[in-house]
């Protein structure tokens, strides 16, 4: 037959029963205390245990074995080096009620009874008178109960154990509400109390909780509102707050009062508004999984890091509506797929960090489109797309890139020639290196400073300035007597065209010599002429050589017509 559940009260009733013989205070009464109180102790903890399926207190025995070395005990200190510290019987599957005389271990820092089904039914009066003793005993620094029967109301004089640091209740039955003296607990960083039939609201005095770093009081049935007093708790990393009935909307600020939050669940309540989240930096954690689709729902968000971590799948399409972003950071991930052309709707985007993923496709063009009204103006000043698998040539939209000063493509699959544009763009450092691109490299703007561009691992580019070592293009000589392409045409077909009418000339000389050969002249040759011709007939045809006749002037003598 099942035992009863144990109320709280009545653990801590058990806790401190033996005062009734001799009280559990830290003063002089625990100094008559020896090691074999602490023996006796344990001994009868382990009677009243009903069942031990592990055989977990299997050492636990009157034989030579001493009990520091029995499972589950920790001993010593740098005082008390045979009193017990720490109990630690954790998920021993253990069945019973806890036994009064554990009180009587008064260097007891750390009790750790969680995933057992430890019970008790005891009288509440008796319960509360001895609670009020419990506040004389405050070394307790950790108490783990969670997963267990409690049942009951937490007992407000839990506000008194300022030692704690750790205070965990959560799946068991407790009911009633959070004491307000939890605001006491200065020491305390780590409060769950989810998975119980808690209710009322949360008190305000937990703001004063200034070490505060994890509050989980998930699925109870706490009511009310979330208090502002928690919003200026820097030290908080985790908020949990699911499935209760909670209510309201949370302050526009809560990005700048919580800059450690790294994690909130407040899902099943009944908050109304936008989520005012302006900031949520994840970075540099053991975050897995893939990031939820419901991301885009922070539309107030102005930056989003979750760099170096191990997130996995894909990209979501619905991070392009989160208009206001200004910095992406998801490098050094594992994502995969391909690049959303969504991000190009972000207009406000000033950094882009994709860096160290296993991304692939084409890089979208929407990368590089800006709505007309923009005109020459774009915000993005630096774009990380190295360490992927990204193919195609590097999109002729970039142009439009105009205020880009960083932009790093190294380490992909990138091919085609390097667009001439980036050579107008502001660029302060590009890194196009371990890629595939081919042809001539341009030389100037960021290419004509080879502190301020990298293209090693490119094996077919050529040309470029000098200090970047590559090797010349094919046109390079002709391009340094000054000539292009289009002037070497030009030139070529000159050259042919002289060289046909050379040809023809030559062919049509020879063919007039061979036929003037086959056939005799009927004419009187030019030297028989002038044998025939006096000078008399010369100087009269001339009128007396006179410059009227004269036609020209050749190398040796001048030209006359015969006058009529």
């Amino acid at each position: 037959m099942e035992s009863p559940p144990m109320s709280l009260g009545a653990i801590w009733s058990f806790l401190l029963l033996s005062s009734i013989h001799a009280p559990c205070l830290c003063g002089s009464a625990a100094a008559h205390f020896s090691n074999e109180t602490d023996r006796l102790a344990l001994l009868h903890f382990k009677h009243l245990i009903t069942e031990d399926p592990l055989n977990s207190l299997s050492s636990w025995n009157h034989s030579t074995l001493h009990f520091f070395h029995w499972q589950g005990i920790t001993c010593g200190g740098r005082r008390h080096l045979q009193r017990v510290t720490a109990l630690n019987l954790t998920n021993k599957n253990l069945v019973g009620p806890i036994s009064p005389f554990i009180g009587n271990l008064t260097f007891l820092r750390r009790i750790d009874l969680a995933k057992n089904s430890f019970h008790r039914t005891i009288p509440e009066e008796m319960g509360r008178e001895i609670l009020e003793n419990l506040t004389q005993c405050s070394e307790l620094n950790v108490l783990n109960l969670y997963g267990n029967l409690l049942t009951g109301r937490i007992p407000t004089e839990l506000g008194s154990l300022t030692k704690l640091t750790r205070l965990i209740l959560g799946l068991n039955s407790l009911t009633g509400s959070i004491p307000p003296s939890f605001g006491n607990l200065s020491s305390l960083t780590y409060l769950h109390l989810s998975r119980n039939s808690i209710k009322g609201r949360i008190p305000d005095e937990l703001g004063q909780l200034v070490r505060l770093s994890i509050l989980a009081l998930s699925q109870n049935e706490v009511s009310g509102t979330i208090p502002p007093q928690l919003y200026n708790l820097s030290s908080i990393n985790v908020l949990a707050v699911t499935w209760n009935r909670l209510h309201g909307n949370p302050p526009p600020n809560r990005g700048l009062t919580l800059p450690n939050l790294q994690g909130l669940y407040a899902g099943g309540n009944q908050f109304t508004g936008p989520i005012p989240l302006t900031s949520l930096l994840l970075a540099s954690n053991r975050i897995f999984g893939s990031i939820p689709s419901e991301i885009q729902n922070l539309v107030s968000l102005t930056v989003l890091g979750m760099d170096d971590n191990f997130l996995t799948g894909t990209i979501p399409i619905g991070i392009g509506r989160l208009n206001k972003l200004g910095k992406l950071h998801l490098n050094i991930n594992e994502l995969s797929g391909q690049i959303p052309s969504s991000l190009g709707n972000i207009t406000s985007l000033l950094t882009l960090s994709l860096r160290e993923n296993n991304l692939s496709g084409s890089i979208p063009t929407s990368l590089g489109e800006i709505p007309i009204s923009l005109g020459n103006c774009l915000s993005l000043e630096f774009l990380w797309l190295d360490g992927n698998f990204f193919q195609g040539s590097i999109p002729p939209t970039f142009s439009t890139l105009r205020g880009l000063q960083i932009l790093d493509l190294s380490r992909n699959n990138l091919s085609g020639e390097i667009p001439k544009y980036l050579e107008k763009l502001a660029l302060q450092n590009l890194n196009l290196s371990f890629n595939d691109f081919v042809g001539e490299l341009p030389k100037q703007g960021v290419f004509g400073n080879a502190s301020q561009v990298s293209v090693l691992g490119n094996s077919r580019l050529c040309g470029g300035i000098q200090e970047l070592k590559l090797l010349p293009c094919s046109n390079q000589a002709s391009k340094k007597r000054g000539k292009s392409p289009t002037s070497k045409v030009k030139i070529s077909i000159v050259v042919v065209v002289l060289c046909l009418v050379l040809l023809s000339c030559f062919f049509a000389t020879i063919y007039w010599k061979r036929k003037s050969r086959r056939e005799p002249s009927a004419t009187v040759s030019v030297e028989d002429a002038f044998v025939n011709v006096s000078y008399g007939e010369l100087f009269k045809a001339t009128d007396g050589f006179s410059s009227a006749n004269l036609v020209g002037t050749g190398s040796f003598l001048p030209l006359y017509i015969k006058g009529l």
